[in-house]
């Protein structure tokens, strides 16, 4: 199963009640998902986030490569 994160469900978490300050567990689970393809974000999606937190930029860009779905990828109906 693939779930896809939208950018203000990413940017609410980080500056509310899952800060990584405050529940960093939450934030190590998230980067165990994505490493296991589980958890993805359309490019177009990443690109909305513009973070003015530099601890949300840098985590933002140390998993773009497993988290970023930079591809066209064919949708099938079930």
């Amino acid at each position: 199963m693939l779930y896809l994160i939208d950018a203000s469900s990413l940017i609410t978490i980080w500056n509310t009640y899952y800060s990584p300050y405050m529940v960093p567990e939450f934030w190590s689970w998230l980067e165990h998902q994505i490493r296991r393809g589980i958890c993805k974000m359309p490019k177009s999606i990443y690109d909305e986030i513009k973070p003015t937190d530099l601890i949300f930029k840098d985590w933002m860009l140390n998993h773009m490569k497993d988290f970023v779905i930079t591809r066209e990828v064919k949708i099938e109906l079930v």
